[in-house]
């Protein structure tokens, strides 16, 4: 009875490390994004040249990852998430994305994406840090013609 325990007991641990491991694959990149330039039409709701935020880009394919590109803006009281559902936003190209506002209710809204530079262009699981050009048209969903650019360095995480 305790062989049969003690067998249980270290296949649960393989198992459990097994998980671990899994969970602990780098699977986007967390870092800074700073806004490099707004139009006017972002005067009205307060977004300026200049500020920055907590931000996680998540490349298309990366490490194993689905085929969708994501980017999320962080604020103490106030998030962005833009979602390509299916391939990359590299390129000159803008493409529709899925945003979502979440303040004190979430939003979801239209608005177009690019990522003009990115270095590495795809990265590779051994990555560690990716720097990015974003280009957002209808950056914030009380402000469609709030069009801005942002400089965003990330970290592999988890690293």
């Amino acid at each position: 009875m305790k062989s049969i325990a003690g067998r249980l007991f270290f296949v649960g641990a393989l198992l459990g490390v097994g998980a671990t491991t899994a969970s602990a694959q780098a699977n986007h990149f967390r870092g800074s994004a700073c806004i490099q330039s707004v139009t006017a039409g972002c005067a009205a709701v307060g977004v300026t040249r200049g500020m920055c935020y907590d931000s996680r880009l998540r490349p298309p394919n990366y490490n194993g990852g689905p085929n969708t590109t994501r980017i999320s803006f962080f604020l103490p009281y106030f998030a962005n998430n833009f979602t390509l559902p299916t391939g990359t936003l590299v390129g000159a190209t803008f493409k529709q994305v899925n945003a979502t506002g979440l303040g004190q209710s979430v939003t979801t809204y239209a608005a177009q994406a690019r990522i003009p530079a990115m270095t590495p262009a795809a990265p590779a699981p051994a990555t560690v840090y990716v720097s990015a050009t974003v280009d957002i048209n209808g950056f914030d969903s009380d402000a469609p013609t709030c069009n801005v650019r942002l400089y965003f360095q990330g970290q592999r995480y988890p690293f």
